[in-house]
């Protein structure tokens, strides 16, 4: 793996500034706890990883942060303002799913457009920031076909485009990787992480940890990150530790 990639978040983190606050956030199901009393900073421009086995509440946690489940207790800070009661589609953060959810009977420049289409955008503003989305990760010439004429990674990058297009505060990642073979996966991280630092947006990403030193090429290299077990008791911030903890 390459690790030559430029961070801008590589900065000493007095230097940052904070853009998400959780506060104690819990959610549970029937007594259950999904998500048990977290609380963590993240700062404008990182890129960040939840490492976590399968089933230990990553995408909870969020879908939390999308508004697409509300939590049980605690509180969703972002630049300041409290979310933890806004509904999902006056939130400024977009959320991407493993499946990519691409609509199958529009082309990809009609993917990317979506949302702007749903915000009133004027149309010349749509199209500028379509050819821009389509350029950041190099699908010009791929802009008038359908999901089903893509390959695997290049339905990532039409939907990474989606939801880059309308400039969210926050970019949230549902293991992004995860409907991809390994050898595709390991080079379409490299690929997602350098677009991610060219356009600056700040990320919150669900990464399934192995136990077995293979999970996406060993996520923690390239993003900052923060490790759990599924009981939520025991968890450790990978930016102040150079020990992962092995769940």
């Amino acid at each position: 793996m390459n690790d030559a990639i430029p961070r801008p978040q590589a900065k000493t983190r007095k230097a940052l500034t904070p853009l998400l606050e959780i506060r104690n956030l819990t959610k549970s199901y029937d007594g259950q706890h999904a998500v048990d009393d977290v609380s963590l900073t993240i700062y404008k421009g990182e890129i960040f990883a939840l490492l976590g086995a399968s089933g230990c509440g990553k995408s909870t946690l969020l879908r939390m942060l999308a508004g697409f489940e509300q939590p049980s207790a605690g509180q969703i800070m972002l630049d300041g303002v409290d979310l933890s009661q806004v509904p999902p589609y006056l939130r400024p953060i977009n959320m991407m799913f493993q499946s990519y959810a691409l609509f199958p009977h529009m082309t990809v420049e009609q993917n990317i457009a979506f949302g702007l289409k749903q915000d009133k955008l004027p149309k010349a503003e749509i199209v500028s920031r379509v050819n821009e989305m389509l350029g950041l990760v190099h699908m010009q010439e791929f802009a008038k076909r359908k999901p089903h004429q893509l390959s695997g990674g290049q339905r990532q990058r039409v939907a990474l485009a989606r939801s880059l297009a309308k400039r969210p505060k926050l970019l949230l990642l549902d293991e992004p990787m995860g409907a991809l073979d390994k050898k595709l996966r390991d080079r379409m991280q490299l690929e997602v992480v350098d677009i991610l630092e060219r356009v600056g947006v700040t990320c919150v990403m669900g990464h399934p940890r192995s136990g077995r030193g293979d999970d996406h090429g060993g996520a923690h290299r390239h993003y900052e990150s923060w490790e759990i077990c599924p009981d939520w008791r025991t968890r450790r911030d990978l930016r102040t530790s150079d020990h992962p903890l092995q769940c």
